[in-house]
């Protein structure tokens, strides 16, 4: 059985950046070291980091004089000006994507734009953006959701980072109408236009196809949705123990991807599972 691994998969830099710099802090800011939510979503990173002495916090009335990280899809306005009124060490790990995705958004609406987000609207990043703003911006999970935009002279589109390119391009067609004036930005991470294009055309040329990652992962989930779309056998896992034999009957071709926060060894784990029971399949 050939075994066939996205280039792109796994960390991409903004994960990459915001593990690095929390396992700075946790050995050299003052303890206890706290934050609230995810640093990203995936249950292997954050085991580690309590691991290591990450405090996991479920509100501030918990949170006590030492250091702070903010997650790397950032935190809503109202929470971070709280927290730089304590006595505190904030180490902020947000994506610089997600930042420049908040300052476009700023940008539009200090120019007069109706601000329409393409993303989930209970999705940490979006939260964050969208605390930015003074208005609330229209935000718009899938094409279906069209219908809630009402027609304006302005409209400024954007995008949560980890949405389909495809899908983004879509909505840029059906608003051409809607508005005289339609300004946007294509702020889907690079990366994860790279991972989705890999796996769409990896999944047309396998038997069966696997996504690694959590259920937590957005970026994780839309690989998931894209590989299922072109190859129905398809399964997404978080690790190699999701792994079932029966799926790798008569199976010639494999192909794996995984999610942006997804680690290393978890991808390298996979790959020995799946040797190791194609050898005991054939």
């Amino acid at each position: 059985m050939k075994i066939i691994l996205a280039k792109s998969a796994g960390f991409c830099y903004g994960v990459k950046r915001a593990i690095k710099l929390a396992e700075q802090t946790l050995k050299t800011k003052p303890k206890p070291i706290q934050m609230i939510g995810d640093l990203v979503h995936n249950e292997f990173v954050v085991t580690n980091l309590k691991k290591l002495g990450l405090v996991m916090l479920n509100n501030l009335k918990d949170l006590k004089r030492g250091s702070f990280i903010i997650q790397s899809h950032g935190l809503p306005q109202k929470l971070i000006k709280k927290l730089s009124r304590r006595n505190l060490s904030i180490i902020d790990t947000t994506c610089p994507k997600v930042k420049k995705t908040a300052y476009l958004a700023q940008y539009l609406e200090k120019n007069g734009y109706q601000i329409v987000i393409f993303g989930d609207k209970n999705h940490d990043e979006i939260k964050t953006i969208s605390s930015t703003l003074k208005n609330g911006p229209l935000i718009i999970k899938n094409i279906t959701e069209i219908n809630k935009i009402r027609k304006n002279n302005k409209i400024g589109l954007l995008s949560q980072t980890t949405k389909s390119d495809d899908e983004f391009y879509q909505l840029v067609n059906q608003l051409i109408p809607m508005t005289k004036n339609l300004k946007y930005f294509n702020t889907i991470c690079p990366a994860s236009q790279a991972r989705q294009r890999e796996a769409k055309d990896l999944a047309k040329k396998v038997d069966l196809m696997l996504v690694i990652g959590s259920t937590k992962s957005a970026n994780t989930l839309r690989l998931f949705q894209i590989c299922k779309n072109y190859k129905p056998l398809t399964y997404l896992i978080e690790s190699d123990n999701f792994i079932k034999k029966k799926w790798l009957k008569k199976i010639k071709t494999v192909g794996l991807t995984a999610g942006a926060s997804t680690p290393d060894f978890v991808i390298k784990n996979v790959v020995k599972k799946l040797k190791l029971l194609s050898t005991y399949s054939l």
